[in-house]
């Protein structure tokens, strides 16, 4: 504990009235008192002077504050209180189970009081909507049933004069109708009440009962109400609404089809009228009555229900913002443009298109039909041009050494044969001297393939200026030839791709399934390139369909490095899948690049094995098959020379007719 006491007191004024602290501060060899100075500087006088502390002024209101400073000048620099500091963490979590609790009970009465109102509103509509006033309440179970009360004469000649008086008020009963009415209530036999007197014209009754000359049974509740209507007719019980009187006659059996009164034709058939032209059509469908269901189909049943199911076509399924976005036009000056060299003995035709297409980006196709009319092969080795030259001048020193043409379109090169080197080929193929003695016969069948105007005994057919009605004329010509076994004009290597026997193993075009892929790519590489290299590995040449490509953006410089580990037709086929796009092989050496869908549609001649007594069921199955079709679509003459039939089909249809003359066969 450390204690504090007073010093001496000191006397006021004197030198010695504070103690004088050690020395301090020295100026030179004089030392200085600091605290000597300030009380020298201080006279005792105004140390002591009793005014020295002023009184402080006393105010009656308190202090209000000074308007010196300025309201925008104060700023309070506190932190911002958040409102979970004004409770605990305990309040809190209690106030937010009270609210979950609270919205959970007020969901629970509402979901209630929801199922309540629905149940009681889904049991209303079972019940009768209205029910009479004067409707025989139901008795519990156990109770008697009373009989009812039969009005006595009195108060039927009082209900009469009412009756007769409303009766005219009607719209459907006349006024002699209404009299008849009331004449057979006078009429009608007596009811049997308890004490009560009988009508007028029965005969006086007798005290106790019933006249004994004829004794009546209870009336039932059907005729009491049938005979006697009360003085308000809209409180009469409709007789249907009755119960079944156990004592009484059966009650007729009413069928509702056949008592049902029929629509007015002529009221509905006013409506209809009304209803706009282009809806009437959709009427038939309203008609869901007993009448409809009787009704039998008036549409035939179509013509391919009566023979073997047929497939359709492959569809075409490009997506619709391809179809409303084409692919943007190639700049072909500039893509032609590009210069190179080649340093090759020869290269063969097909592989040498893929090569310039990859080089330029432009898609090169070739005209393979018509080559191949021409019985030029696209895989024969052409020579290569020397020195560096762009692609365009390539591709046309590449043309002229095939006898070809260049067309250039907008998005790709197509190289053909010139239209009139092409019509001087057909000229030679589509003579008909070497049918000989059968030269009239040959000219009407292909005169009626061809559909051209024969002239009464043409010495030849008449045959179109394009290119499409020449490339049919020749297909026709070599058929007709091989269907009356006359050496023809066109290697069959050339010939049997577009035109071929109904049963030809070699006809269709199947997807690509083997075949040696090569070794594991270490770089991307187009896919130009993939299928040149490839196709050259299992000895074949690819032809790519640019315009399918096209249309879903596949481009001959599209960058590939596809999975090599499988065959090449998995291979290829995973790699293009992505486009819808397939490989196909067409024969030992030439494959095939395009979409399904383009596939089934191509066309091809073909004609039938002798038909003998089938010809006319054939020839009838075919024409309602393919009915409706163009001519460029469909055609087919029959030649009685060899009892064979030559038609213009597309390949889904070709592939199928195996399928159809097994079943004529079959009936």
């Amino acid at each position: 504990m450390v204690e504090i006491t007073g010093g001496d007191p000191v006397e006021d004024g004197g030198q010695d009235a504070l103690p004088r602290a050690p020395e301090q501060v020295a100026l030179g060899a004089d030392s200085v008192d600091s605290e000597t100075i300030t009380r020298d500087a201080i006279s005792a006088a105004e140390i002591d002077a009793d005014h020295s502390v002023e009184e402080l002024a006393s105010y009656s209101q308190p202090f209000q504050g000074s308007d010196s400073l300025e309201s925008a000048e104060v700023v309070d620099t506190a932190m911002p209180i958040s409102p979970d500091d004004w409770q605990s963490d305990r309040t809190r979590k209690s106030r937010q189970l009270g609210m979950i609790v609270a919205v959970s009970i007020a969901t629970l009465l509402i979901a209630v009081i929801v199922f309540a109102w629905f149940v009681r509103t889904w049991s209303r509509s079972g019940e009768v909507a209205a029910v009479p006033a004067t409707e025989v309440p139901a008795t519990e179970e156990g109770a008697e049933v009373e009989e009812p009360i039969a009005p006595d004469a009195t108060e039927i000649e009082q209900s009469e004069p009412n009756r007769e008086a409303s009766a005219p008020t009607s719209p459907e009963v006349g006024p002699a109708e209404a009299k008849g009415t009331g004449t057979e209530a006078k009429g009608t036999e007596p009811v049997q009440g308890s004490g009560s007197a009988t009508a007028k014209g029965t005969g006086p009754a007798k005290e106790g009962g019933t006249s004994d000359d004829h004794v009546k049974p209870p009336a039932t509740m059907g005729e009491v109400a049938a005979t006697v209507p009360a003085a308000n007719s809209a409180s009469v019980i409709p007789a249907d609404l009755l119960p079944i009187d156990p004592l009484g006659p059966m009650p007729p059996v009413v069928n509702p089809d056949r008592d049902a009164v029929p629509p007015d034709a002529e009221e509905g058939m006013s409506k209809l009228d009304e209803i706009p032209p282009e809806l009437r059509k959709f009427t038939v469908l309203l008609d869901l009555g007993r009448e409809a269901n009787e009704t039998k189909p008036t549409i035939a049943t179509p013509p391919s229900l009566n023979i073997a199911k047929i497939e359709n076509a492959a569809e075409e399924s490009l997506d619709p913002m391809m179809i409303a976005t084409p692919p943007p036009a190639i700049d072909m000056d500039r893509a032609l443009a590009l210069e190179f060299a080649l340093n090759s003995k020869g290269y063969p035709l097909g592989d040498l298109v893929l090569l310039f297409s990859q080089l330029t980006g432009v898609p090169v196709q070739i005209d393979w039909m018509t080559f191949d009319l021409a019985q030029k092969s696209i895989g024969q080795s052409v020579p290569t041009p020397r020195g560096f030259l762009s692609a365009g001048e390539q591709l046309e020193k590449v043309a002229e050494s095939v006898g070809a043409t260049l067309r250039v379109d907008k998005s790709f090169v197509l190289l053909t044969i010139d239209d009139a080197t092409f019509a001087v080929i057909a000229e030679a193929i589509t003579g008909v001297e070497d049918f000989a003695e059968q030269r009239s016969s040959a000219i009407a069948v292909l005169g009626a393939f061809l559909e051209s105007e024969a002239e009464p005994n043409a010495a030849t057919v008449r045959i179109g200026a394009s290119l499409g009605e020449q490339q049919l004329a020749v297909l026709a010509f070599e058929s007709l030839r091989r269907m009356r076994n006359i050496q023809g004009k066109v290697e069959d290597e050339f010939l049997r791709r577009w035109a071929h026997p109904v049963d030809s193993p070699a006809g269709p075009w199947t997807v690509l399934a083997a075949g040696d892929s090569g070794p594991a790519l270490d770089a991307p590489v187009t896919i130009a390139e993939l299928l040149r290299r490839v196709a050259r590995r299992n000895q074949a040449t690819c032809l790519v369909n640019w315009f399918d490509a096209s249309r879903r953006r596949l481009s001959p410089e599209q960058i590939m490095m596809p999975y090599v580990q499988d065959d090449a037709g998995t291979m290829l086929s995973n790699t293009l899948r992505p486009f819808e796009m397939q490989v196909r092989r067409v024969d030992e050496h030439h494959w095939w690049v395009g979409t399904e869908a383009t596939y089934d549609r191509l066309m091809v001649v073909v004609w039938s094995e002798p038909l003998g007594d089938q010809r006319g069921a054939f020839m009838k199955q075919i024409t309602e098959l393919m009915s409706g079709q163009s001519k460029d679509v469909f055609r087919i003459a029959y030649d009685q020379v060899s009892d064979r039939v030559m038609m213009l089909l597309p390949r889904y249809i070709v592939r199928q007719l195996p399928k159809i003359q097994q079943g004529i066969a079959a009936r």
